[in-house]
């Protein structure tokens, strides 16, 4: 049985958003697992967020690539049962950067973008793999 999870978070000033999507097979341990990480790890994320534009999306895609990427973090993905499908998508000034592992999709449908044709704003994705 599939089970989705998301969380979004936001700048209170409106700087940023953060949305996190999961699609859990089987069971929501990983989907569980993979919530509780980036809860914990939230600080870090905001951190990154916090930098100027031109630093932002690289430093978290390399701080997402270590956290995943770790022994630790690794070690529990063998203790729980299922997979999960993850999207991260960061939304800061007009830039949406996106973090996809499997088979989610992000479509952006915002009206001024229709008329104006993506005029003004930039689209960078990360697709992680590894092993």
């Amino acid at each position: 049985m599939d089970k989705t999870r998301y969380t979004i978070k936001g700048d209170p000033n409106g700087g940023w958003e953060f949305v996190m999507l999961l699609d859990a097979h089987k069971t929501a341990e990983s989907a569980e697992l993979l919530m509780k990480t980036i809860d914990r790890k939230f600080s870090e994320i905001i951190n990154s967020l916090s930098l100027p534009i031109h630093q932002t999306f690289k430093t978290l895609e390399d701080f997402l690539l270590s956290v995943f990427k770790s022994e630790a973090f690794r070690s529990q993905c063998q203790q729980v049962e299922g997979e999960t499908a993850c999207l991260l998508c960061v939304r800061k000034e007009n830039y949406l950067w996106w973090f996809s592992v499997r088979d989610n999709s992000v479509y952006l449908l915002y009206p001024d973008l229709a008329c104006r044709a993506g005029a003004g704003w930039c689209f960078c994705g990360c697709m992680g793999v590894w092993e």
